[in-house]
């Protein structure tokens, strides 16, 4: 949940847990680095201080200071985790890996202190082979040694140390920030010391100062957040004049930092450091210095982005805007500083809104006949800068022109003055400083082309975070600091002439009453071009506000005549000043009847004659309206029309006398007011009669939001609800206290923290199962399922449906034992069984089937039945079966084990009853099989042989009957006697 600014934080259970075991945070506080902290007296003093001190106070915490420590000592102390807390610090690569930052609280860019007689020195490159001091352990130290190698640094204990080697000559400059040296020079003796803003440190570098803790303590980060949160722009303004020294920049300018949405946070801080592309020759629009530096408008309006975002800005190398486009399309830079919005570009690029617009002029030779437009060219010389976006605008719109191309604005002022071309068609800024660089006598601007050119940044098609975040930060600069860049650049001078020095030299020879007379002649001369230029530049600056003053004109008409209201004002005499296209809609009046300067008492009449006040003396109500709009004072009424629409109609005076009206159609609110008085009273029934829905409903139906300290408030519970948690409660409205009082013990900070954290988070739905002691002293099992909403006004809240589902978890404890029971049956039984989809994947089996497959358990989850068949045609004919008859009874299947053995079993088979798919069970008789085998062998092996006994007995009794007649022939005794 997000802390209300100016006020107290609410706390989330976490964080509430972590103040209440760290009541007191350390905080680092330097030996002398005002105004920001410093240790004077023994006390803590500066912005820093004060801010961390009313963070504190919103979060609820008690602060102890770490004083009097030089900076590099604290910082180590910081790493050691002997302190909480960095509450000034700037953020770089290499403390990125250490620590963790919130978001910026004011910009403090780098600055110079320098002797006075090295004043003339503005950058921190033009102290290369001199002793440059740094604060030991700063963040301008690594800055300074990553960036400018050809400096002699001598490392510092402290700014003020830093200012006296500084006066005694140990060093020759001192870099340190604008806040603290400013702070110094004002308030300690200057000695003779300057301070200078080194702007090519811009974007080198993250200038704005974060509270910082170390890595690995989220919740300290984001109380900290949440606190700084609170601190609104009207204390962050008091902070800065109370503390922070007067640099010529607004108080805007030191806060920096803007409100940005979640996502362009986001994308800053995963892109710290942005590439951009500027045109070298753009003057004074922008370009590069002769020491390559980004100069002109645009570089000022970039260094307020880079302040404001906290974004390092780098220029890449020079490029004409064709290769600018190329570039950033292919990603080698992430934005183009000043870019034209066009037809063929729109595809390709996105833009922010136009920061800089100039008007096209043309411009002829002094003696040149008058030309009053663009339309006046035919049949002259017209020439333009080739590729510029005032040669597209022209092309475009005056295709029959015969156009001169140059390649530059020098070329074509050069060209216009000496007679190559009659007239350059120009933009007035970038025109007006050539001429004036040029000193061209012979040139001015004749008229306007009602064309102006407009500059953009733009980036990549789809890129709109980025966008936008350069939108947010071009609207947040002050409109005094755009015309402040704009009279700075577009006032540039090159002053030229004569060398004074060369014609003395060359004069000395000559008598000395020649000599003066080349002296007055020469500052003559010199003068006359001064005036010349002056009153070029005057002419130039009253063209362009003539030309501005048209271009609003026109805008406001635009404007006017765009709004949904009808805005007619009159001057003190009550004539028509203007009106727009709605005034003349609504009051139906001839469209070609108004005129500026036509009087009041003429529309009046109009509007009497034709009804428009009802029935009525004609006349009285003529003289009526007219001595209440003769009054000029502040009046609003609302009336109907003879066609039965309503009007509203305000007037105001002007300050300079007269009287502006606006007239509102209302006739649409008239009928919406009307439609939504029935609404809310077809609201009121539907609302009495969900509410006797839900108090009827089996299921127990509230509402929650947040109260005024962040907790859970219930604020609707239907009657069911009420009862079952015993929440009516004599003489009080339902408790929130007595719902958690009826939570069981095991399940209460559970229930507790969901229904808190889906306050303080943004998720958008939350299922609960818990259980409570009921009013009768049984306990019940409810299930809770809420749905968070957003707010008209802003903030959350959420709806909640309760079942109690006590029987239904009785049912399924009994089921679950069931299940329990039946499972050890089936873990114990000989048989296989499983239960398995149609398709014949296993959805469950116990261990004698996984036994019986000779396959791990784990393996067996999911696979199918059928890829254990040993016969493809078996497998298809049983799951036909099974569609066709949903069972089978003792069927042989023939599976194979998993040491790839024949397995065979009877397979008995039916419909699943309580789902999809089938119940099975398989027998392994392969021994069975196997034994049947061996018996049915053996038989045959004991036919086999019995058959031989049986042939060799018979032959022995025949031989023994052969035997006996022998004998008996010879009449001696049978020798055997056989069984008849």
């Amino acid at each position: 949940m997000q802390p209300l600014p100016g006020g107290v934080v609410a706390l989330s259970e976490q964080e509430r847990a972590w103040v209440a075991a760290h009541p007191v945070i350390s905080v680092a506080n330097t030996m002398d680095w005002a105004p920001f902290n410093a240790t004077i007296s023994g006390r803590p003093e500066g912005m820093s201080v004060e801010l961390m001190s009313l963070i504190a106070s919103r979060l609820g915490v008690r602060l102890r200071f770490v004083n009097g420590l030089p900076w590099g000592e604290m910082m180590t102390g910081f790493l050691r985790g002997e302190i909480d807390v960095m509450p000034a610090v700037y953020r770089t690569p290499e403390r990125d890996a250490l620590m963790d930052f919130t978001s910026a609280y004011v910009y403090n860019p780098p600055a110079l202190a320098l002797r006075a007689e090295d004043s003339a020195i503005r950058r921190l490159d033009q102290l290369a082979g001199r002793r440059v001091g740094v604060v030991s352990g700063s963040a301008l130290l690594d800055l300074v040694r990553r960036t400018r190698p050809g400096l002699e640094i001598v490392p510092l204990q402290s700014v003020t140390s830093g200012f006296e080697e500084l006066v005694d000559g140990t060093i020759d400059a001192l870099l340190d920030t604008a806040g603290t040296i400013g702070h110094l020079l004002d308030t300690g003796p200057a000695n003779g010391l300057v301070m200078h803003l080194d702007d090519t440190l811009r974007g080198v570098a993250d200038m704005h100062l974060r509270i910082g803790v170390l890595r690995g303590n989220p919740v300290l980060l984001g109380l900290l957040q949440k606190g700084l949160d609170t601190v609104t722009p009207q204390e962050r303004f008091a902070l800065v004049r109370r503390w922070l020294p007067d640099l010529g920049m607004r108080e805007e300018s030191y806060l920096g930092a803007l409100d940005l949405t979640p996502a362009e946070r986001a994308f800053v801080q995963a892109h710290p450091r942005l590439r951009f592309s500027a045109r070298f020759n753009l003057i004074p629009v922008e370009f590069t210095d002769a020491d390559g530096t980004h100069a002109g408008i645009v570089s000022d309006i970039l260094s307020r982005v880079s302040a404001s975002t906290g974004l390092m800005l780098e220029m890449t190398p020079d490029r004409n805007f064709a290769e600018q486009v190329a570039a950033l399309t292919a990603g080698e830079t992430d934005f183009i500083s000043a870019a034209q919005p066009g037809p063929e570009t729109d595809r390709l690029l996105d833009f922010t809104r136009p920061y800089l617009t100039a008007p096209v002029v043309l411009l002829t030779r002094t003696n040149a006949p008058f030309l009053r437009d663009i339309d006046g060219l035919q049949g002259l010389r017209v020439g333009v800068v080739y590729g510029s976006p005032v040669h597209d605008q022209v092309e475009r719109s005056h295709p029959g022109l015969a156009l001169e191309s140059a390649p530059d604005m020098t070329t074509l002022l050069t060209a216009l003055s000496d007679g190559g071309i009659d007239v350059a068609i120009a933009n007035l800024m970038m025109a007006g400083h050539a001429l004036d660089e040029l000193d061209l006598g012979n040139v001015k601007v004749a008229s306007s082309t009602g064309f102006t050119t407009s500059y953009a940044m733009a980036v990549r098609k789809g890129d709109t975070v980025l966008r936008d975040v350069l939108q947010t930060a071009i609207d947040a600069i002050d409109p005094r600091d755009m015309d402040s860049f704009r009279n700075r650049w577009a006032a540039l001078r090159l002053e030229t002439g004569p060398d004074i020095r060369t014609v003395l030299a060359w004069g000395v020879p000559v008598t000395g009453a020649v000599v003066a007379l080349l002296i007055v002649v020469v500052l003559w001369n010199r003068r006359l071009r001064r005036e010349m230029r002056e009153r070029r530049v005057a002419e130039l600056r009253i063209t362009e506000q003539a030309l501005e003053l048209e271009r609003q004109r026109n805008l406001l008409q635009v404007v006017m005549d765009a709004m949904t209201v009808g805005v007619v004002a009159f001057d003190r005499g009550l004539r028509l000043i203007t009106w727009n296209r709605k005034f003349v809609e609504i009051r139906g009046y001839p469209e070609d009847m108004l005129r500026e300067g036509m009087p009041f008492e003429a529309l009046l009449r109009y509007d009497v004659e034709h009804d428009e006040f009802g029935p009525g003396d004609p006349e009285r109500l003529f003289a009526e309206r007219l001595e209440r709009m003769r009054s000029f004072k502040i009046s609003a009424m609302e009336r109907p029309r003879p066609d039965g629409r309503f009007i509203e109609i305000r007037g105001s005076p002007l300050a300079g006398g007269g009287v502006v009206t606006i007239v509102t159609d209302t006739t649409e609110r008239k009928r919406s007011e009307q439609s939504l008085g029935r609404a809310l009273e077809e609201n009121r029934r539907q609302s009495e009669r969900l509410r006797g829905l839900a108090d009827n409903l089996p299921a127990m139906v509230f509402q929650f939001g947040a109260g005024p300290r962040g907790e859970v408030v219930f604020t609707y519970c239907s009657a069911n609800m009420r009862r079952m948690f015993a929440m009516d409660r004599p003489g009080e409205a339902p408790s929130t206290a007595a719902f958690f009082e009826r939570v069981l013990p095991g399940d209460n900070a559970r229930v507790r923290a969901a229904l808190q954290g889906a306050l303080d988070t943004r998720q958008g739905a939350l299922a609960l199962a818990f259980g409570i002691r009921a009013p009768d002293g049984t306990e019940r099992w409810l299930d809770a399922s809420m749905r968070a909403y957003e707010l008209p006004g802003g903030g959350r809240h959420w709806d909640g449906l309760i079942l109690d589902v006590t029987d239904r978890r009785r049912a399924e404890d009994t089921l679950r034992s069931s299940e329990a029971m039946l499972k050890t049956i089936l873990a114990a039984s000989p048989l296989g069984a499983t239960m398995m989809r149609p398709d014949g994947r296993l959805e469950y089996f116990n261990p004698r089937l996984a036994e019986m497959l000779g396959v791990a358990p784990d393996r067996l989850e999911q696979a199918s039945l059928g890829a254990f068949f040993l016969d493809d045609a078996r497998r298809q004919d049983l799951f036909a079966r099974l569609a066709r008859h949903g069972r089978t009874d003792a069927l042989h299947l023939a599976l194979r084990h998993a040491r790839g053995t024949r397995v065979d079993t009877l397979f008995t088979c039916r419909e699943n009853p309580s789902g999809e798919g089938f119940i099975g069970w398989l027998d392994d008789i392969t021994e069975r099989l196997a034994t049947e085998a061996r018996l049915g062998e053996k038989m045959e092996e004991l036919e086999r042989f019995s058959r031989m006994a049986v042939g060799r007995e018979m032959r022995m009794i025949a031989l023994k009957a052969e035997v006996n007649a022998l004998r008996a022939e010879l009449a001696r005794p049978a020798a055997y006697e056989i069984a008849e």
